[in-house]
């Protein structure tokens, strides 16, 4: 959540892409052989292709309204290479009797295909993929439940549990441009086991406050703010953190789930100072996706900013009658020494080898109100604004 941020869509240096690096650990093949159906090697034209399949943990939990962490279900990633769309895949569960499929999906342009499943904790899985032109059927290696939990909080209670988290920002900060907006306590409410993050007013400042953009432009006059913006005290590094969310609808604030590195002044690489990790950014209802990832990360020439808008972000929605300040959805980060991986309900939004962190990194949630966004509230009378988060939890291997 860079700060200085003072534009509607600010600069991005690079476009959002994906990688192509395949996950190593659960391959089929590992530049040797390849599976065929029965486990064996295909011959010479399997060496041109590989798969491979991860457990997710539970990651996926669409609804309107609040619901218990150890109901949502788990996914099975499958990736195919090389990436090629329309692929079918087979996922199949392990029983007394074999192995059994469950249903079929067809992989996407970057050679995806995502499954949800129960939790199953005794259940193994893997994934088939058929032949196609010269390529045999192939197989991926069995895989189960390794993931164990680092940190988890449904909010329970009546009052954030401050032994796992901490508030941030609680300076009016001309600096990041958010002259207008500090964080506070009095900004985070819980109850009925929901976090609430606010966009408030702030009693104790009566005057307005002059927002400017970045050219020192006059914006108008706006109450001052109290956002809602708390971190975990607890360090998270690599593995899988997930956030169920639901947004407030109007633009005016932006609500998010990231990360931050607790390094200052280190050197300028992300391997020994880490980065920023937005996982997700929400600006408001609008005709278009407004619905955002991005990964900041410290160099010798300065600061690079990787990501974008996700693209056609309204295809993770459950239909018309869904959005993201509807209903609660799960938005998910896969971090390993390698990449990110960004869902939403357990499906690919976003893959990156970019600006990779090697450092512990703490959570990050708010709902913040820059400078430049204030005038998009359309009137001092639409305050407070509030992001609902129903859990968080992080698990490693």
């Amino acid at each position: 959540m860079d700060p200085t941020d003072t534009e509607e869509l600010p600069h991005v240096t690079r476009p959002m892409h994906r990688t192509a690096a395949a996950l190593t650990t659960l391959a089929c093949v590992t530049g040797l052989a390849a599976c065929s159906s029965d486990g064996e090697p295909a011959g010479e034209q399997a060496l041109k292709q590989s798969v491979t399949a991860d457990l997710l943990p539970p990651i996926v939990q669409p609804g309107p309204r609040p619901a218990a962490a150890d109901a949502a279900k788990a996914v099975v990633s499958a990736r195919v290479t090389p990436a090629e769309e329309g692929r079918e895949v087979t996922l199949q569960s392990r029983s007394s009797g074999g192995w059994e499929s469950a249903r079929t999906a067809e992989t996407n342009p970057l050679g995806t295909a995502d499954f949800t499943v129960d939790q199953q904790p005794d259940t193994t899985y893997r994934v088939v993929v058929t032949g196609a032109g010269d390529l045999p059927d192939v197989t991926s290696e069995p895989v189960d439940d390794v993931w164990q939990y680092a940190f988890s909080d449904e909010f329970d209670g009546t009052a954030l549990d401050e032994a796992q988290w901490f508030y941030r920002g609680a300076e009016y900060n001309v600096e990041g441009y958010r002259a207008c907006s500090k964080g506070s306590p009095d900004a985070a409410e819980v109850s009925a086991g929901v976090l609430r993050l606010l966009v408030a007013r702030d009693p104790a400042r009566t005057e307005q406050c002059t927002a400017k953009t970045a050219d020192g432009e006059v914006l108008g006059q706006f109450d001052y703010r109290l956002n809602g913006h708390v971190a975990s005290k607890a360090l998270i590094h690599y593995g899988v953190t997930a956030a169920r969310i639901r947004f407030p609808r109007p633009e005016g604030q932006h609500g998010s789930f990231w990360f931050q590195s607790p390094i200052e002044g280190g050197k300028p690489n992300p391997t020994d100072s880490g980065s920023e990790i937005d996982v997700v950014e929400y600006f408001g209802d609008r005709d278009d996706d407004r619905l955002a990832s991005f990964v900041y990360y410290p160099t010798e020439d300065g600061s690079v900013k990787e990501g974008d808008w996700i693209e056609k972000a309204s295809r993770f929605l459950a239909g018309k009658d869904d959005d993201w300040w509807k209903a609660f959805h799960v938005f998910t980060l896969e971090w390993t020494p390698e990449e990110y991986v960004i869902r939403i309900d357990g499906q690919e939004a976003w893959r990156t080898d970019q600006g990779v962190s090697q450092q512990a990194e703490f959570i990050v949630l708010s709902l913040l109100s820059s400078d430049y966004e204030l005038p998009k509230l359309k009137g001092e009378d639409n305050l407070p604004q509030g992001m609902a988060v129903d859990w968080v939890r992080a698990w490693g291997k």
